[in-house]
């Protein structure tokens, strides 16, 4: 794995065919840029025209920051920007026009996501292909994770620009930023959201059957949803 090296100044095209983008394993939703390894920087390249994604990185401490990503994930099996692990980076990336959601920091096995930043990003015109509820510009979650343990430690996603968010589906669901199943200790601030009219939530908040704390959502600009601006829901049962 790589360990402080920065990719810088690359360009990235074509560079997940359709069968590998359909393919099994580590294979499936391939990403031009995938670095597993603490300390890397990813930084000033371009990734566009792909069955797969973009970048994902898996290891701590990296930084994701000034890219251009367009026209990607068309298998619709993954995303721009991907990230795992702890005290990530991802600031003033512009992502346009791909499948499903534009910025997913998720757990992966038992890897969590802590203290992420996510920060001054451009997203539009997301969500062309998927029918999921979990449909947005930004998705956050450690899903498999005792509740106790869901915590982002202080995570914060702020100055971000969400354009238009597609729901391809008549009865489908979408948000601007998701924040999925108990997870919690983060705060989201001064984004501005104008999804087009299409999603149901601006911000979504998941508890999910999980006891939900220290979550502030404060100083946005939100239009352009169907039904609330800040959406707290999900199946209490008091855990």
């Amino acid at each position: 794995e790589a360990r402080h090296c920065i990719v810088e100044g690359c360009a990235f095209r074509y560079h997940a065919p359709f069968p590998f983008a359909w393919g099994e394993g580590d294979n499936a939703a391939s990403a031009g840029i995938l670095v597993a390894g603490a300390g890397n920087t990813i930084r000033n390249c371009s990734i566009s025209h792909a069955w797969g994604g973009g970048i994902s990185v898996n290891g701590p401490r990296c930084v994701i920051e000034n890219n251009w990503l367009e026209d990607l994930t068309w298998a619709a099996t993954s995303t721009p920007i991907s990230f795992t692990n702890a005290d990530v980076i991802v600031r003033h990336n512009s992502i346009q026009r791909c499948a499903g959601t534009g910025i997913i920091g998720a757990q992966a096995g038992s890897t969590l996501v802590k203290r992420p930043q996510i920060l001054f990003n451009d997203i539009g015109d997301t969500g062309f292909f998927l029918q999921d509820s979990g449909q947005s510009a930004i998705y956050v979650a450690n899903g498999d994770a005792p509740s106790e343990e869901r915590s982002l430690e202080g995570g914060v996603i702020a100055y971000n620009w969400i354009g238009r968010i597609h729901v391809p589906v008549a009865n489908g669901r979408g948000f601007g930023i998701y924040v999925d199943d108990g997870t919690d200790h983060v705060t989201i601030h001064h984004n501005l959201i104008n999804a087009g009219g299409e999603i149901n939530s601006a911000i979504f908040l998941h508890y999910n059957g999980h006891r939900d704390d220290d979550i502030g959502v404060y100083n946005n600009t939100l239009w352009g949803y169907r039904e609330y601006a800040v959406h707290f829901a999900g199946n209490w049962d008091g855990c």
